[in-house]
């Protein structure tokens, strides 16, 4: 049996006399294991920051809406062309990270780091310097925050690890087996390289690999663990045998990359595994096990609470996912945390009347009420001169299709709101034929929750809703 890992705060007001309650019910909150519910946990990290992951793995990741973890080797990385060997460009690096990847580190140097002493940050050749400069250029390059670094060789012991606890929040190994979180090392992180097997003379050749991989992930996803993968060239499979001449290291096709993210997409549309940075991982499992929930009050109309821990909370930001049990007779839920606000969908769990909610533990006031508060009428005129249909797939993530029928020539526009009735997004404004059109809706850029698309031509207006479920 699948065992769920839940941190439950049930807080009554008899026992808690700091908190007002001005009824009989009880809120529940219980942060769940991984984010949205999922079963399991998955991250991509690539090794040495090779111009072939920009090139060729970073756009199959983004065409999945999937992010990875690009470890680094700060000083091998060019500004623009003549490139050092096979090594990557800041630029590119900058736009992956912009593109929300995460760029962790791999030292400067790309040492057996337990050869080294442990030095300090002023002398080269240490440990201390190797990890310090690393992370700071990268940090000034990004104007971000790197708290991720892959051992050279993944090679590491006690001294290195305690070290490179004073720089980073995990440090990403080898293994055979996923992470475990009964068991989880944050400096020891597993992650798994697939090797290939000779001959390679065409994608087919692959497959057993491609297959075996499959079996692997689908154990960590059975163990509600997290799976993480080690990968360095990313070609396309014409490219394949030059690399292997060149005796590089078990270079991967775009093929099989694709090939693999696209069973993977089946699997986390299923919510059987999120696919994350490992830095964000890393980040979730930590504020899970140290956030704890404080109810501020509740009655039959309000809940509101709070998340809070004893992390950096320049770091630690990340969204927690949880259930929050709501009074039976809530047909709807609305939450609003700062300036966040959402409408719920309302389900029946363990905890009776539920919703899922996506919320920061920064300690701020978090909102459920049984009232949502929006501007859009979704009440329509009986006669239309258009058609305007329910969007496909939906729930989505992040791309959707809307289609709409015209009776007549119009003038039309096709617009994103959210909850509050704010215009995001502009599909379309301007003169369409009679006919049958279809427009997709990237969702890329937007968080999970409910938005709705309106279509007008002047005289009527349709409005339907939709959910976003990243």
């Amino acid at each position: 049996m699948i065992r769920n890992i839940f941190i439950t705060a049930i807080i009554l007001a008899a026992n808690l006399p700091l908190y007002s309650q001005a009824s009989s019910f009880a809120p529940q909150i219980e942060i769940l294991k991984w984010r949205w519910g999922y079963n399991s946990a998955f991250s991509f990290t690539f090794d040495d920051g090779l111009l072939s992951q920009t090139q060729y793995a970073a756009p199959v990741l983004d065409q999945f809406g999937f992010k990875g973890t690009f470890y680094v080797l700060p000083p091998f990385l060019k500004e623009s062309s003549p490139a050092i060997w096979r090594y990557g460009y800041w630029p590119d690096y900058q736009v992956v990270s912009w593109n929300g990847h995460e760029v962790g580190s791999h030292t400067l140097n790309h040492p057996y780091l337990t050869s080294l002493p442990a030095g300090d940050t002023l002398t080269p050749n240490t440990i201390h310097y190797e990890l310090y400069h690393s992370q700071q250029q990268i940090n000034n390059r990004l104007n971000t925050r790197c708290v991720s670094i892959a051992y050279p060789y993944s090679d590491h012991n006690p001294l290195v690890d305690s070290l490179t606890k004073i720089y980073f929040k995990s440090g990403r190994s080898v293994g055979p087996f996923p992470n475990h979180d009964s068991s989880i090392q944050f400096y020891s992180l597993t992650s798994y390289p697939v090797t290939f097997s000779l001959p390679r003379n065409s994608t087919s050749d692959d497959l057993d690999e491609l297959n075996d991989f499959i079996c692997w992930t689908e154990n960590s996803i059975t163990d509600s663990s997290w799976g993480i993968i080690m990968i360095h060239e990313v070609v396309p499979f014409a490219q394949v045998p030059d690399l292997l001449n060149q005796g590089l290291y078990e270079p991967m096709s775009t093929e099989w990359l694709s090939a693999y993210c696209t069973w993977l997409e089946a699997k986390s549309n299923n919510a059987e595994v999120w696919v994350e940075t490992a830095g964000n991982v890393i980040k979730y499992i930590k504020e899970r096990n140290n956030t704890s929930s404080q109810i501020i009050s509740s009655n039959e109309d309000e809940i509101k609470f709070r998340l809070i821990h004893n992390l950096e909370p320049d770091i630690y930001n990340y969204n927690l996912t949880l259930l929050a049990g709501i009074p039976d007779q809530w047909e709807s839920c609305y939450l609003n945390q700062a300036s966040r606000y959402d409408s719920l969908v309302v389900f029946q769990s363990h905890l009776g009347n539920t919703v899922m909610v996506d919320a920061i533990p920064d300690g701020t006031e978090i909102t459920l009420s049984r009232n949502t508060l929006t501007n859009i009428d979704e009440a329509t005129p009986e006669n239309f001169s258009f058609k305007l249909n329910q969007n496909y797939p939906n729930p989505f993530n992040p791309v959707t299709t809307i289609t709409y029928q015209l009776y007549s020539p119009s003038n039309i526009t096709l617009k994103i709101y959210d909850v509050l009735g704010n215009e995001l997004k502009e599909l379309f404004e301007g003169y369409k034929t009679s006919g049958s059109y279809e427009v997709k809706f990237d969702a890329h850029e937007f968080p999970s929750g409910i938005y709705f698309y309106r279509l007008s031509d002047g005289n009527s207006t349709k409005t339907m809703k939709m959910i976003l479920l990243k």
